[in-house]
């Protein structure tokens, strides 16, 4: 999850050294790298060459505001789409983003998270210029752009607010422009304004770029054409304790101040020893760990160690990565190296379950928590839940989750300790003596509202809160204390006098309220979408969009930016028309679902005769000898069009299918009234059929298999962390070696492997689908329930978050009811009622009629519901019947715009598949779905005695993305619906297109 974030872009401030508060020393080898836009080729991540780089800094007291212009150039021949993550500094957010669209860079408006993703994605699928930038996980943030045409470039902005970072008295700004190739032109301007001395340039840079006297300010510029950047700049601002106060009126009159307390310690402030006897240490050893970051925590850990000499601490060490590993307790000193050897040792694999190691946290024998991570959980349960002793948080990764980190340590009276912005000696401090805290600020005279932080937070270095100043004068007084008594105070004179103007600190104060609304993000969701929306700011509960066309504007409803005033106008009166147009033209969603439901039922009703030892030679009635049976052939698929120069996708409709007889369902009666047959009569016995299903094994033919294979047993787990090294980008690969550990009956680390697959990206919704779907093969209920919640949440406008949700539920339940857990059952069952009831009953534009799937699904639940005493009816009493069958297969799979073909092969050599989706013995496919995901199904209420083959074939995709293998999931039943239900489960790939491939047989 977070390992590609940390390969692509760090835009943020690394933590640097220096001798003392009057000389600037070099710094330490700095990690951050400069902007890459990674695309996905052939299943390989690939950074696109840039080709053009315009900064723009503006340094204001002790904040910087950074404002990035990349151009990036598509080599290949397929115009692609193309992500750019990057984490910030702890606090920032993105405050502004642009795309260039036909020549001009356009804004991007603000709109929830959920609305934003919904509407770029509807665009892609239309081959239309969108662009969104969005909030991921931790303070990560990741730009979606498409498409960036063939041979052709795309430009993207991103603006953010930064504090500068003070370490022995020095303030340091830092701008990743570590170029591995020469750029073919670039453009810095850097202006510092109203600062007490001249910025001074410690690394980086172009020659001769220095800074010169201009205006009120000092300001450094340059222009240069194939340039080769090799370092990342520095800039030390002297003298900022002088300026401890700005003030700023903003576009709508309301003056914000910022304070900086250079000196919050102060000279009163005592130092309160912790000498803990058993401390608990927690260390984080998941994939994504595997980086320098960890390098710097062990440092800090190796100094505090020493410092345990005198208390012969016992220290109980524990690693986690998707579970929490056993503890094994050391004594300091003696035993110092070798905790510190067996961190060294340990191999870094894995997702990451925070939520695991509750019971190390809890644990009352501990006077101190040492937990290093970066907070990202992507695999389970994320809170640990309840806390015992205080913890110490450490993290030196620049992509974190800092407000979950944060959260932990104010929760247990503890502290966060962010080494990418903390000397290692200032950090060791904190945790050897009680923290000291910025406790409140107070406006003792003049008036002053939203003042931020709110809450208590420790402080080791220079502090600083932003506020609203509603008088022309106010005393502020800020209070520090150790354990929630004051200490001492601080007091600071606010005034309006030679206020500047503009929104820099504004935004800045929008970040600090977000910073204490994100301690509790479930509980101020609502406020943290509303303060994205007022203040333009990106927030986990926003993204910023750019969309090319005033129909786009319309056909979503978004308003555009302020700079496109003519299309605002214009917006505004199309969207009175279409909002009159909605009212006349609604449709009941219910009266829809009647009629596809009562075709469902007809042809479930209907009995299908045909000869004993029937076999089909095609669609002519002699060679049938059944009179005329309908099949049609298949239409041809869209194809794709790129024209480089208007960078557009042009997708040629794909002609509607012919339909059967009664509708293009497949499930329409084409007998008519004679041939249906009636229901048995309530409570007769269902029928049964005696059935064998044989799965073809999944063995695919790689590399790093056969080399697993041949490792003697001892050296297995070291030679595929060697085989990762390789192939760790593809979730193939560990999906592979999950299975390969599975034969090998340990169990739990194939669940360990397969927890890499979280983290490849963040936030993924089809990674977690394919995740999800093999732990629920492996009946990990809870795990696959938890990553299908995430699904959910990542994609609630798509039936299929809600379906498979609902369908892993009921499967948790039927191994609840089996353990004698009624309750815990009926509440499953319930709960997946209900997500395949708004699945039911919700029309799906780009999966048609997957409500019949859904509600068929529901029936079969109802049943089990009702023994357990559930007396409501989940949709309409006219939609509830239960369908058995002998017969039920269901083929789904991950990619999006992607087109798998479901085949099956009856005991009569008929071939049922989308062409033809009605058989003479009562087969039926459902809709053939084109853009995605599926699924397709086959269903057969009673069946002929035979062999049935199932196979499926990759038609095609038409994703932005270059796909690799395509992982596809079916599940086969039969005797589906009655109380001897059996299902088989397989997850395989396919690779190339057109490729068919035999999933298996049933014999009945």
């Amino acid at each position: 999850m977070k390992r590609l974030v940390l390969l692509l872009l760090c835009l943020f401030v690394t933590p640097i050294t220096t001798a003392s508060a009057r000389r600037i020393v070099r710094p330490q080898p700095m990690p951050p790298r400069p902007p890459v836009l990674i695309v996905q080729v052939d299943g390989k991540a690939k950074p696109l060459k840039v080709s053009a780089v315009k900064v723009d800094v503006k340094i204001h007291g002790h904040l910087a505001e950074t404002r990035m212009t990349t151009t990036f150039y598509n080599p290949h021949r397929r115009a692609l789409e193309g992500d750019l993550y990057f984490p910030l500094p702890q606090g920032a957010t993105v405050s502004g983003y642009a795309l260039d669209i036909k020549g001009v860079m356009v804004d991007g408006v603000v709109v929830t998270k959920k609305r934003a993703r919904q509407v770029f994605e509807s665009e892609v699928r239309r081959g239309i210029d969108p662009g969104i930038v969005e909030w991921t996980k931790g303070n990560n943030f990741k730009t979606r752009v498409f498409p960036i045409p063939a041979r052709g470039t795309r430009t993207v902005m991103v603006r953010y607010v930064s504090d500068l970072v003070t370490q022995r008295g020095q303030s340091l700004y830092q701008l990743p422009l570590a170029f591995k190739k020469k750029l073919p032109s670039f453009h810095l301007r850097v202006e510092a304004v109203k600062v007490p001395s001249r910025p001074l340039i410690v690394q980086g840079g172009p020659r001769h770029f220095k800074f010169k006297s201009w205006r009120e300010s000092f300001l450094a510029e340059t222009t240069r054409k194939n340039i080769r950047m090799n370092k990342n700049l520095l800039i030390a601002v002297p003298n900022l304790e002088k300026r401890p106060i700005q003030v700023e009126r903003g576009p709508d009159g309301v003056n914000v101040f910022t304070i900086r307390d250079t000196s919050p310690m102060g000279a009163a402030s005592p130092q309160v020893a912790q000498l803990p006897k058993r401390v608990t240490v927690i260390w984080d050893a998941s994939r994504s760990r595997d980086d320098a970051s960890r390098a710097t925590e062990r440092k800090l850990l190796a100094r505090y160690l020493t410092t345990l000499a005198k208390t012969r601490a016992q220290v109980k060490l524990h690693f986690f990565r998707d579970r929490l590993a056993a503890g094994q307790t050391y004594t300091m000193p003696g035993q110092r190296s070798q905790l510190l050897s067996a961190i060294d040792k340990v191999a870094y694999d894995g997702g990451t379950q925070i939520g695991s190691i509750g019971e190390a946290l809890r644990d009352l024998s501990a006077e101190q928590v040492l937990l290093f991570t970066d907070g990202i959980s992507n695999f389970g349960r994320e809170n640990p839940g309840k806390l015992g002793a205080p913890i110490v948080v450490v993290n030196a990764s620049t992509s974190a989750n800092h407000a979950f980190l944060r959260y932990l340590a104010l929760k247990s009276s503890g502290v966060y300790l962010n080494l990418a912005t903390r000397d290692l000696q200032a950090a060791l401090k904190q945790i050897q003596y009680k923290p000291l805290s910025f406790i409140k600020a107070t406006v003792v005279d003049g008036k002053a509202s939203e003042v931020y932080p709110r809450l208590p937070e420790p402080v080791s270095g220079p502090f600083a809160i932003a506020g609203q100043l509603d008088s022309p004068r106010a005393t502020i007084r800020l209070d520090y204390g150790i354990g929630g008594k004051v200490t001492h105070s601080r007091t600071f004179q606010v005034s309006a006098d030679g206020a500047g103007k503009g929104d820099l600190l504004k935004r800045y104060w929008a970040q600090k309220k977000l910073a204490d609304l994100l301690v509790f993000p479930k509980r101020n969701a609502e406020k943290i979408v509303a303060l994205g929306k007022t203040y333009g700011v990106v927030t986990p509960g926003t993204s910023l969009i750019v969309l090319e066309s005033l129909e786009q504007y319309v056909r979503h409803g978004i308003r555009p930016p302020a700079m496109l005033k003519e299309m605002r106008v214009a917006w505004q009166k199309a969207m009175a028309q279409r909002d009159a147009d909605a009212r006349k033209t609604k449709v009941s969603k219910l009266d829809r679902l009647l009629k596809l439901w009562s075709k469902r039922v007809m042809w479930w009703n209907k009995t299908f005769k045909y000869p004993k030892n029937f076999r089909y030679f095609g669609g002519s009635s002699k060679k049938s000898r059944l009179g005329s049976v309908r099949t049609r052939s298949r239409s041809p698929r869209p194809r794709v069009v790129v024209r480089p120069p208007s960078r557009r996708v042009v997708v040629r409709p794909r002609p509607t299918p012919r339909p059967t007889a009664r509708g293009g369902d497949g499930f329409a009666d084409r007998g008519g009234a004679a041939d249906q047959k009636k229901d048995k009569k309530p409570g007769a016995r269902r029928r049964q059929v005696a059935a064998k299903i044989a799965l073809k094994p999944w063995n695919p033919n790689t590399p790093y298999l056969k080399v697993l294979r041949a490792a003697p047993k001892e050296r297995v787990f070291a030679v595929y962390l060697a085989q990762r090294k390789t192939h760790g980008a593809s979730p193939a690969f560990f999906l592979d070696v999950a299975n390969f550990y599975l034969k090998r009956q340990e169990a739990a680390l194939a669940i360990q492997v397969l927890s890499n697959i979280a983290e490849l990206e963040l936030e993924n919704p089809a990674l977690v689908r394919v995740l999800a779907q093999r732990l629920l093969q492996l009946e990990r209920y809870d795990l696959s329930i938890g990553l299908l919640r995430t699904a959910k949440r990542l994609r609630p406008e798509e039936p299929q978050s809600f379906r498979d949700l609902g369908l892993a539920l009921e499967r948790r339940g039927d191994q609840a009811l089996k353990a004698g857990k009624k309750q815990a059952a009926k509440r499953d069952y319930i709960e997946a009622m209900t997500l395949l009831a708004k699945v039911a009953m919700n029309r799906w534009a780009r999966f048609r009629e997957i409500e019949l799937m859904a509600l068929t699904e529901l029936n079969t639940i109802l049943p089990k519901a009702r023994r357990l005493g559930y007396q409501e009816n989940p949709v309409d009493k006219r939609l509830l019947k239960t369908l058995d069958m002998d017969v039920r297969i269901v083929m789904s799979w991950d990619a999006d715009l992607t087109d798998m073909d479901l085949h099956v092969v009856e005991p009569s050599n008929e071939k049922a598949y989308y062409a033809h989706n009605r058989t003479t013995i009562g087969g039926a496919v459902s809709r053939d779905f084109t853009r995605g995901y599926g699924p397709e199904v086959y269903l057969l209420r009673r069946a002929m005695k035979g062999k049935y083959t199932i196979k499926t074939k990759y038609y095609g995709s038409r994703a932005a993305k270059l796909l690799g293998a395509v992982t596809l999931t079916v599940d086969i039943y039969t005797n589906y619906g009655r109380a001897n239900q059996k299902r088989k489960s397989l997850t395989f790939r396919l690779t190339k297109r057109k490729e068919m491939f035999i999933v298996g047989q049933i014999a009945l």
